[in-house]
């Protein structure tokens, strides 16, 4: 690895929940100098009002000074879970979701704002929007970047150093070498990734995104109300990359909306080659003054143990060999990444943790992708 790899700060997901003294030494053993923490609302304001639950939210104060002994800087994100109610109530199709996320954050802020190093408000986030023609899932959209320029606000006031969210980003490339799969690749690609950047760096949506809803299904823009995107415009100290996988996109008359949107071919997917495009395309939308960039390099891989208990998790280790890369080709670019997220510590069976959790007898076995990390971590 380059010197380059060495200036960023390694970061790395922690679960929900309190952790244990084995796991904190096992933060300390990996080296990184960042975790972030989900601080998960349903659990920490069940009812989605009022005060914020005493206990729930001891474990995360105490967790976020246990980090800052280590020299580790706690990055927290509120998204997750709705609160029952909130969900009930018509979750993030509600426009009052986003009132509900503005007070939790408030809450959050007070209590964790002066040692928190960083709030990122919306974290794996939002996620890709489904692709056209699922254009319902806009107002929902909609609510949560109004959520997050809410809770931006709110955050600074407690004091926050620095507020971000994240989102999926993902290239969509033309099947074809036919302009009429490069219009529609520009549309779906508008979808997926500016219907994020648009809002939140500039203050309006796509010019495609919305013509495609005026033609469609005009009466969802009636989500946007006047001074919505002021809000969602709120000035971010850092933007989280999560990368999907390319989508390949033909145009088809008779289709919804005339195009067809699929998975690349197996020898394409999450290359990185996509990683390093969305990441180039990004300083382009953003410009010298833009946030600093969070790259999220989280694959998830189901690695059973072997009989002698070792977890060689050799694709995750394929996988961050292969993107690191683009990570570095980018920054060399002039793209400014502040810092790289390799997944989550702990797995408790979704395949993302660089330590397999035995929930039977609560053993920590540190997989081949842990030991990775923590060569590149320390120079290695």
């Amino acid at each position: 690895m380059t010197s380059l790899t060495h200036a960023l700060t390694w970061g790395v997901g922690l679960g929900p929940g309190p952790l244990e003294p084995a796991d904190l030494f096992l933060l300390r053993e990996l080296g990184v100098g960042a975790a972030r923490v989900a601080v998960p609302w349903a659990a920490t304001q069940p009812t989605g009002r009022g005060r914020l639950n005493a206990a729930a939210l001891g474990l995360y104060d105490r967790l976020t000074d246990d980090l800052l002994a280590l020299g580790v800087q706690p990055w927290l994100s509120l998204d997750g879970e709705l609160p029952p109610a909130v969900d009930a109530a018509g979750g993030w199709l509600s426009r009052d979701t986003a009132s509900r996320f503005e007070e939790y954050a408030s809450w959050v802020g007070e209590a964790l704002a002066d040692r928190a190093a960083a709030f990122l408000t919306l974290w794996p986030t939002l996620g890709t929007p489904p692709a056209p023609p699922f254009l319902s899932s806009f107002p929902a959209h909609h609510h949560r970047l109004l959520a997050h320029g809410l809770a931006a606000r709110v955050l600074r006031e407690t004091g926050a150093q620095q507020v971000g969210l994240g989102h999926h980003f993902a290239p969509a490339w033309p099947a074809r070498d036919h302009d009429a799969d490069g219009q529609a690749a520009a549309l779906v690609a508008a979808w997926r990734s500016g219907l994020c950047t648009g809002p939140v760096l500039r203050a309006a949506y796509p010019a495609p995104v919305v013509a495609l809803l005026n033609e469609h299904a005009p009466a969802l823009l009636d989500a946007v109300r006047p001074g919505d995107l002021d809000t969602i415009a709120t000035p971010l100290d850092l933007l989280g990359v999560g990368y999907d996988q390319p989508a390949w996109v033909q145009a088809r008359p008779g289709a919804p909306l005339g195009l067809d949107v699929g998975p690349v071919p197996e020898r394409e997917r999450n290359g990185a080659e996509g990683l390093t495009q969305v990441l180039t395309d990004l300083k382009a939308q953003l410009g010298e003054a833009g946030p600093p960039l969070l790259v999220a390099l989280e694959g998830v891989w189901a690695a059973a143990p072997l009989p002698d208990g070792r977890v060689p998790d050799s694709g995750r280790v394929r996988f961050l060999e292969g993107h690191l890369p683009a990570v570095v080709e980018a920054a060399e670019r002039g793209v400014a990444v502040r810092g790289v997220l390799v997944g989550e510590l702990l797995d408790r069976g979704e395949g993302q943790g660089l330590v397999r959790l035995d929930e039977g007898t609560g053993a920590r076995v540190r997989k081949g992708s842990f030991g990775w990390v923590a060569g590149v971590v320390r120079g290695g």
